[in-house]
């Protein structure tokens, strides 16, 4: 959980704050779980969710405007990068994200993710190609409007 949150771009700092929101979270709506399906994916929404949340409050909201300012060193450009890419997959359908987050981030194995997200090998490929698709125009997008301003 810790590990999927860093990878989300979650702040080192509060990583395993949000990993323990997440299990509370998750230990007080169990019983909206249906055991039929894969655990893993479930409590990656809520973590995502979780996550979301985290970066609405308005003190993440300054950290990031003060990041625009960073000096151009390699950490500061890879929060940047990072910061980038998050809110491009914050953009994304929620199996869309599942998908690249697990084969993409995680390295799960294509059966791996299919059977994490209730479907087909061939729809969690057309799932990941999509989003691979999606994350590379908004990120294009994002440099564009980075340059020009």
């Amino acid at each position: 959980m810790v590990r999927s949150l860093a990878r989300l771009g979650a702040a080192e700092r509060d990583l395993e704050d949000l990993a323990q929101d997440v299990i509370v979270i998750a230990l007080t709506k169990q019983h909206v779980f249906d055991d039929r399906r894969a655990l893993y994916p479930w409590l990656w929404g809520i973590a995502r969710n979780r996550l979301r949340d985290y970066r609405a409050l308005a003190r993440h909201r300054v950290e990031r405007a003060d990041d625009a300012d960073a000096p151009a060193d390699t950490a500061a450009r890879d929060h940047l990068l990072a910061g980038a890419l998050h809110d491009a997959l914050a953009g994304l359908p929620e199996d869309q994200q599942l998908v690249i987050v697990l084969h993409d981030l995680e390295g799960w194995t294509m059966t791996e993710c299919a059977a994490a997200a209730g479907a087909t090998i061939d729809v969690a490929k057309y799932r990941l190609a999509v989003a691979r698709r999606a994350l590379k125009a908004r990120l294009a997008d994002r440099a564009i409007t980075t340059r020009s301003a």
